[in-house]
């Protein structure tokens, strides 16, 4: 079972925005840090139309255009856009929600989604036939989520549940967050959708940025702020890292190419 990450009631106009209060050109920047920008480069489609599902501010659909892929966004937050239009002129980002995509069968070459499925508490399948529906026969899907990792497993995860308990007794509302889904879990997922997995990647920042001690220790923060590890953090990173970057990176992405088309196959889960 994926493990639920909640949050005080509070705290819902600002779930899955983490990008809220970035500076625009800090928050592109950001993209030459994560891991995954050789993923893109090596295997995106360079003469075929690429949609991201849930791209926040853009920051990669302005990041890859700029390397010359024909890319555009899709977003659904009010928030996200009132920041967007001051920036986006061309029109490159559409409002819309990633569970019902504004656009025609086989639309596109490639999906990008980056840390949007997890925060569904339905789960990710209708997001992920709808992917499946506007790409092309043999169309490929990037998508990344925060796994359910061994430091989260063996630590996190006991620490929060009991804080959860906690809070349940004291009569404080919880509301749900997202997912932390293990690379297994997520795996039957795509699958169910219609698409076989090509290859399973980090999804990370360089040093001294982080994501996975960054937001699961805040104490390992430097008071630099974003996404940035102090030196004890940086000491913890690099000895886990030797080990095996898998116990503790804060995203996994998964590369997949769509094997047959949802439409016209059963829609069971």
């Amino acid at each position: 079972m994926p493990f639920r990450i909640l949050l005080s009631a509070s705290a819902q106009d600002t779930l899955g925005q983490s990008w809220l209060g970035d500076e625009w050109d800090e928050n592109i920047r950001l993209c030459d840090y994560q891991t995954i920008r050789k993923v893109f480069s090596d295997l995106l489609p360079t003469k075929g139309k690429i949609l991201e599902a849930g791209c926040g501010l853009g920051r990669w659909v302005f990041y890859l255009r700029q390397k010359g892929f024909d890319i555009i966004g899709l977003e659904a937050s009010s928030q996200a856009f009132s920041i967007i239009r001051r920036h986006d002129r061309e029109g490159y980002i559409k409002e819309g929600d990633v569970r019902k995509l504004p656009f025609d069968d086989g639309s596109f070459h490639a999906l990008i989604s980056l840390g949007v499925m997890e925060h569904f508490e339905e789960g990710p399948g209708q997001i992920l036939r709808e992917a499946n529906r506007i790409l092309i026969k043999d169309g490929l899907l990037f998508v990344s989520i925060p796994p359910n990792n061994m430091v989260r497993r063996m630590l996190i995860n006991p620490i929060l549940s009991f804080k959860y308990f906690i809070k349940g007794i004291l009569g404080k509302k919880l509301i749900f967050s997202e997912y932390h889904y293990t690379e297994k879990e997520f795996a039957a997922y795509i699958k169910a959708a219609g698409f076989s997995i090509q290859a399973v990647s980090t999804d990370e920042l360089d040093p001294p940025k982080n994501i996975g001690l960054y937001v699961d220790f805040p104490r390992l923060q430097s008071p630099q702020g974003h996404w940035q590890l102090n030196a004890v953090g940086l000491f913890i990173n690099n000895l886990l890292t030797s080990i095996s970057p898998a116990l503790h990176r804060g995203g996994v992405l998964f590369v997949c190419r769509k094997e047959f088309s949802r439409t016209n196959s059963c829609q069971c889960e």
